[in-house]
């Protein structure tokens, strides 16, 4: 078995992780999807078991639990597992199931560690009841949006972040591939619709997604935009999910549904079909948004729109994860989520355990995002020509700096290299290093003013 070793960037997270938990007594460990939080995960488990003490890494889904579980063990590590009838227990290390655990807490002794996947989630009241049970644990939460999904802050469990490398980092060392964004052409109809718990109502949702043409317009799409390529398709919910799979095996593109009601044999048998490649899509509805790594897929079709940014950044991440012969990732956005709601995945994002996320705009452009007029291609405002098609017929912009700019590069497969000074959040930066950031990037005289006044907010609270 190949030896498992640290990335240099999995190195300082462990090492910052390991400062932030011994003052804090409980952080959170904030990773791009692709970056290996469960390896990183996985040696301070190593490290817990070394020293004697229990480490529980918790997970609401059975594909994180294995996942983890088979990481562990690559590590050499006795991992047992703690899920209904299949618990096997082990004495310093287990995965675990939270619905398992929040039933048996009873019969459990306490653990030293522990560590929750996806953290986003531990608000819910089934690990408000783990934590409380076990208070003097240090608790390690993982995700790459720290922020629940309904856009409320963490602070109420969690001390500290620790975020170590960006997306941009991860697309310039080769971590992760760049993506290119196509908005569609036929769009739901989104007006009056009523928002439940900071989302759209999914069942007015699916009122407005279920039309023929929206089904015809996902098909012409991928065969525009992606054609050929594996791909995975985010739906309102499952009858929407059904509906759309069948619309690709009709257009003659082979595509299974799956979802979390199916058994679970029927489930992995569906989704070993999708690995190997027998099949060319998967439509689901939330069921691929967690730990499903298959780094063929080139293609996410988001077919909803969402208000979650948190969501958006998960269905996303499914197709970032570099493969031969894969130059870049694709994204078809059927919600205007990109353009309305959340910008780019890999914008430059400020978390916090503390504020509740801004309300965003919903005029069009609030992100420093523009579609071309001919082809539909998504690229930040400042950019004349399309990438994609060459298009060149557009009305220059107001000469000044809006805040959306401020966090927006060019198109990612233009994008200059920073050195490696320059690596890390333009808040972390002096005047001079922006300086030199915006010269590399060709931004205007403006943007450096802009940034210096969006660090002093973050710095004088």
């Amino acid at each position: 078995m190949e030896e498992i070793q640290l990335r240099p960037y999995q190195i300082k997270a462990l090492n910052e992780l390991r400062a932030s938990i011994a003052w804090h007594k409980r952080s959170i460990l904030v990773m791009p999807t692709g970056a290996g939080k469960t390896t990183v995960a996985g040696f301070m488990a190593k490290e817990s078991t070394l020293r004697k003490k229990r480490l529980l890494f918790i997970a609401h889904r059975t594909e994180l639990l294995t996942q983890a579980r088979s990481r562990f063990q690559q590590l050499g590590l006795a991992c047992g597992i703690i899920q209904g009838q299949k618990s096997i227990i082990e004495p310093y290390l287990n995965v675990a199931s939270v619905q398992t655990v929040r039933n048996r807490l009873s019969f459990m002794r306490p653990y030293d560690v522990i560590v929750i996947d996806e953290c986003h989630l531990s608000m819910a009241s089934s690990y408000r009841k783990i934590l409380d049970h076990f208070p003097d644990a240090f608790v390690v939460g993982l995700t790459a949006t720290p922020r629940r999904l309904d856009g409320k802050p963490l602070g109420d469990i969690y001390k500290d972040l620790v975020n170590p490398i960006s997306i941009k980092d991860l697309v310039e060392s080769g971590n992760l591939v760049p993506a290119k964004y196509s908005e569609a052409v036929s769009i739901a109809d989104l007006t009056g619709i009523k928002t439940i718990a900071g989302e759209f109502s999914q069942s007015e949702l699916f009122s407005r997604y279920d039309k023929p043409t929206l089904y015809s317009g996902i098909i012409d799409h991928y065969k525009l935009k992606a054609n050929g390529t594996s791909f995975i398709c985010f739906c309102v919910n499952i009858e929407h999910s059904k509906k759309t799979a069948q619309a690709f095996n009709q257009a003659g593109i082979s595509c299974v549904h799956i979802d979390g009601e199916l058994p679970s044999a029927e489930r992995k048998r569906l989704t070993d079909l999708f690995r190997s490649g027998a099949v060319k899509g998967v439509c689901n509805v939330n069921l691929f948004t967690e730990g499903f790594d298959v780094p063929h897929v080139q293609t996410c079709i988001i077919n909803r729109a969402t208000q979650s940014e948190a969501l958006f950044m998960q269905m996303v991440g499914r197709c970032l994860r570099p493969y031969p012969g894969k130059s870049h990732a694709i994204v078809l956005d059927h919600g205007r989520n990109v353009t309305d709601r959340h910008g780019f995945h890999d914008d430059d994002k400020e978390w916090s355990l503390t504020e509740k996320a801004k309300k965003k705009s919903n005029k069009a452009g609030a992100f420093g995002v523009k579609t071309c007029a001919e082809c539909k291609y998504m690229m930040p405002v400042s950019v004349r020509v399309c990438p994609d098609c060459g298009y060149t017929d557009y009305t220059p912009i107001e000469n000044k700096t809006t805040q959306a700019e401020i966090f927006q590069d060019i198109t990612p497969e233009d994008r200059p290299k920073r050195p490696e000074h320059l690596r890390k959040k333009y808040t972390e930066m002096t005047e001079s290093e922006l300086r030199q950031v915006q010269r590399l990037l060709g931004y205007k005289e403006g943007w450096v003013y802009a940034m210096l006044k969006v660090k002093s907010k973050y710095t004088n609270k």
